[in-house]
C-alpha cells in the first residue's frame, strides 16, 4: 500500500509515520510539505517539496506525485488543505485515490468555530455561552453579556487552528508576575489593550465566550458514517503552543459519550479529534473538532489501539481490527533532530 502524507513538516507528522510503520512495516510512505527542510523527509520513503494548499497548482502538483508513485491513499494534516481536498475528492477517486477526508459540506460547519457552536445548540447540544462579532462594539457587548470583568472571558478567530488567535481576557492579570516568571508565549491579555488592537480595523469573525476553567481533553475517535468505533479521550497534563507534549489515556464516559453524539450528529467518517474543556462545575464542553488525525494520536499506539492505521484500513473498505484500549497511558514528549549538508541533502549522524 502506497500513502501520501501532507504536511511532512508537522508536528504530528513524525508520530502518524512511527504508526503507519507499526501498522504495516510494508507501507510506502511518500511526504509532502512547502518546507524543502521538513524532517518528513527523513522519516518517509519519498519527499516532494509542493505549493501551499492556497496556490492554484497544488492540485495538479498532488495529482502528478500520485500518479508517479502509484499512491493509494491520501492523508492530509494541514488544516487550510482539507476543503481542497474534499472538493476534489470525486476526481482523485476515479484515478484509483482515497482520500481520509469529510465531504464538504461538513467541513463547512466543523471547520468554522462559530457553525460549529451554533449547529451543536440548535440540535440540543451542550455549549459554553459564546457570541459571534466582528468589530469592536459586538465584541465589547459580548464582553459585557459574558459577565466580564466579574468573570473571565476568552476569543479566537472563527477560522484558524493551532490555537492562532486566541486570547484570555481577565482583569487578574498580574503582568509583573507574568514578564519575569512565565515564557513569552502567554495567551493572557487585557480587555483595553484588546480594545485597542481592534479599533479601525476589519476584523475575522471573532468567537467571544466564557473561559472554561477546568481541565482540557483531546479526544481521537475513528468514525464508519456515524458510527464509533473507537473513542480515546486523554487528558492534556502540558501543552505548549497547543500541542500536547504530556498528556494521559482516561476512560471519562462524559467525554466519550459527548464525542458519540457529536460523530453520529454529523455522521463523521475516519480519524476525527474532538478538543473539550471542563467548565466550572466540571461539565465537559466542546472547544473545536478537528476533520482530521491529529498530532498527538501516536499516544493511540501505545495504547495498544493504531488509529492511523486502522483509518486508511477503513477509508480502504479493510475489516478494522476489535481491540480494548488501554487506560492510564501517559506519554510525554522531548525534541529531536534530522540533519541536511549544504547542498540540501538529508543524513543521519551517528550518535549512538
Amino acid at each position: 500500500m502506497n500513502i501520501l502524507l501532507t504536511g511532512g513538516g508537522a508536528p504530528g507528522a513524525a508520530g502518524i509515520i512511527k504508526c503507519l510503520r507499526n501498522g504495516n512495516p510494508e507501507i510506502q510512505i511518500t511526504c509532502v510539505d512547502i518546507n524543502p527542510y521538513a524532517y518528513g523527509q527523513v522519516l518517509a520513503d519519498k519527499f516532494y517539496t509542493v505549493p501551499g494548499a492556497g496556490d492554484q497548482k497544488f492540485i495538479s502538483e498532488i495529482k502528478n506525485i500520485c500518479e508517479k508513485e502509484s499512491i493509494d491513499i491520501i492523508i492530509p494534516l494541514v488544516t487550510r488543505e482539507l476543503s481542497l481536498f474534499a472538493a476534489n475528492k470525486h476526481n482523485f477517486y476515479k484515478l484509483g485515490i482515497n482520500i481520509c477526508v469529510q465531504d464538504a459540506k461538513i467541513l463547512h460547519i466543523i471547520n468554522d468555530k462559530y457553525k460549529l457552536l451554533a449547529t451543536l445548540q440548535r440540535n440540543g447540544l451542550q455549549t459554553p455561552e459564546f457570541y459571534l462579532c466582528n468589530d469592536v462594539d459586538q465584541f465589547e457587548k459580548a464582553c459585557e453579556k459574558l459577565g466580564y470583568p466579574e468573570k473571565t472571558v476568552c476569543f479566537k478567530p472563527a477560522l484558524s487552528n493551532g490555537s492562532r488567535g486566541f486570547r484570555v481576557l481577565s482583569r487578574d492579570i498580574d503582568e509583573f508576575r507574568l514578564l519575569f516568571e512565565e515564557k513569552p508565549n502567554t495567551a493572557y491579555i487585557h480587555y483595553e489593550s484588546a480594545i485597542n488592537l481592534f479599533i479601525d480595523r476589519v476584523l475575522p469573525n471573532l468567537v467571544v465566550m466564557e473561559y472554561l476553567p477546568g481541565p482540557e481533553w483531546s479526544v481521537d475517535c475513528l468514525v464508519d458514517n456515524g458510527s464509533l468505533l473507537y473513542c480515546i479521550p486523554r487528558l492534556r497534563n502540558r501543552m505548549n503552543g497547543g500541542i500536547s507534549i504530556d498528556a494521559t489515556t482516561v476512560q471519562e464516559p462524559s467525554i466519550i459519550d459527548f464525542s458519540e453524539r457529536i460523530c453520529r450528529m454529523f455522521k463523521l467518517n475516519g480519524n476525527i479529534g474532538i478538543q473539550f474543556k471542563q467548565d466550572i462545575n466540571g461539565l465537559p464542553q466542546i472547544l473545536e473538532i478537528n476533520p482530521r488525525l491529529q498530532g498527538s494520536i501516536v499516544i493511540s499506539v501505545a495504547a495498544g489501539v493504531n488509529l492511523p492505521y486502522y483509518g486508511i484500513l477503513l477509508c480502504s473498505g479493510q475489516k478494522v481490527p476489535q481491540v480494548e484500549p488501554q487506560w492510564g497511558i501517559r506519554m510525554c514528549r522531548y525534541w529531536e533532530e534530522v540533519y541536511f549538508d549544504a547542498n540540501g541533502q538529508s543524513f543521519t549522524y551517528p550518535f549512538f
